[in-house]
């Protein structure tokens, strides 16, 4: 089934340079790394509290968040209501502190597993929407988890969150070909 409907993707992640590339930061530094590989210009929305590029001819809408984690929620609902769109067209890309670094799940709708930012999201949009989580692992103590979320990859990491980025991008062609079941099934087989 060829995907018609335009979808909207929202990473998440800290604003500022100072955050870049760290654990928390995972679903909006693939949206920028996606633009640069993309050579698609960003643009800064304002109205939206994002980062912004268009591709596949308008088809995918790619938001990298400007807001704090914790407040993602106010990102997800200003791009509901500048497009005018349901939740089911929206895809947050988020870190993940139980799944192995790297590994990658999708699927709709569900909880938010503790992270603050899906907690934002849900009150704000409620839950029926897309969950693309990348894995980040866990420090092994929850009194470790601040501190490991605001971290920088470990050397030994990096390549299998660049794996994880580029897995992504390599489905997309499944996700215009056979839609979002499909896009699913491989990106959780994968």
């Amino acid at each position: 089934m060829l995907q018609t409907q335009k979808i909207f993707f929202l990473g998440l992640g800290n604003p500022g340079s100072k955050y870049d590339l760290q654990r928390h930061n995972v679903g909006k530094d693939y949206i920028l790394s996606l633009a640069k590989e993309l050579k698609a210009p960003m643009s800064t929305n304002k109205n939206t509290l994002a980062s912004t590029f268009e591709s596949h001819n308008g088809l995918f809408h790619w938001y990298a968040s400007e807001s704090y984690v914790n407040e993602s929620g106010k990102t997800a609902l200003k791009i509901l209501k500048k497009h005018k769109i349901k939740p089911e067209q929206l895809v947050v890309i988020y870190d993940d502190l139980d799944l192995a670094t790297g590994k990658l799940k999708f699927k709709f709708g569900g909880g938010h597993g503790g992270h603050n930012g899906m907690r934002d999201i849900i009150h704000l949009i409620g839950s029926n929407f897309y969950r693309l989580r990348i894995g980040i692992s866990h420090p092994g103590s929850k009194d470790d988890v601040t501190k490991w979320v605001l971290s920088k990859f470990k050397p030994s990491e990096k390549s299998s969150i660049k794996k994880a980025y580029k897995t992504i991008k390599n489905m997309i062609p499944v996700l215009i070909e056979h839609g979002i079941d499909e896009f699913q099934k491989e990106i959780n087989t994968n």
